[in-house]
């Protein structure tokens, strides 16, 4: 992976897993604020990670808006955080075009937070830019920053669309921190599938979910209206 202008490495969030909780906690925010300091930089992936296979990539689209669904799989033995994704579509006459590429937006716009061993899941971008008409998408997912962040094993937490769970595009939902971890930036995504693969998606984001503690979010969902139940994925943000 190439960082345009990129933002240092950090650390290693499991080394303080012996200490006490005020430490922790001082980690968990260092890593939320090196994060926030991050998205201020450009992540274009040049070279892509031999760990993680894409499944499907599939774009949506709604008026002036639209989504990318990347459905990927983890094929290590272990946890993988931090990775960096770019997204774009490819139009007709051949001309690619990243839709991520550039400094200011959220990091989890241009990360995933984290996927468990062998694990496979939808990570979702959303963006107000105007994709060509017949434009094919694509994904890459690069190489975490070396001592960035780091797990070995990840929080638990759940998310449950609200009923009525077809009340068209836009999606209620409880999201509950099952873990004693707090998380910061949490990403939902949810996506809706059918016989030819995805209808819709959406993606939000809650600013903190604390330990044992539930909340109730909703998003818009991009793509095709549908009554068909969502599949809903919150990857943890904060890994110990």
């Amino acid at each position: 992976m190439r960082l345009v202008r990129a933002a240092p490495a950090i650390f290693a969030l499991g080394a303080l897993a012996g200490c006490a909780t005020t430490q922790q906690e001082a980690t968990r925010l260092q890593l939320n604020s090196a994060r926030i300091r991050a998205s201020q930089y450009a992540v274009l992936v040049r070279h892509r990670n031999p760990e993680v296979r894409l499944v499907a990539v599939k774009l949506l689209e709604s008026g002036k808006h639209a989504a990318v669904v990347v459905d990927l799989r983890n094929l290590a033995d272990r946890v993988l955080t931090d990775l960096p994704v770019s997204v774009g579509v490819i139009a007709p006459h051949g001309v690619k075009r990243y839709l991520n590429a550039r400094a200011g937006i959220d990091y989890f716009d241009t990360h995933l937070s984290a996927i468990g061993p062998r694990a496979q899941l939808n990570w979702v971008f959303t963006t107000h830019a105007t994709v060509p008409a017949h434009a094919r998408p694509f994904a890459y997912v690069g190489l975490p920053t070396p001592g960035f962040s780091s797990a070995q094993a990840l929080p638990l937490i759940s998310a449950q669309p609200d009923p009525p769970a077809d009340a068209g595009r836009i999606l209620r939902m409880t999201v509950r921190n099952e873990s004693g971890v707090p998380q910061y930036q949490l990403q939902v995504y949810a996506t809706v599938s059918g016989r030819r693969g995805y209808l819709a998606a959406g993606k939000t984001t809650i600013a903190h979910l604390g330990t044992g503690a539930s909340t109730s979010v909703q998003m818009t969902l991009l793509g095709s209206a549908t009554k068909a139940a969502p599949a809903l994925e919150a990857p943890p943000t904060i890994f110990g």
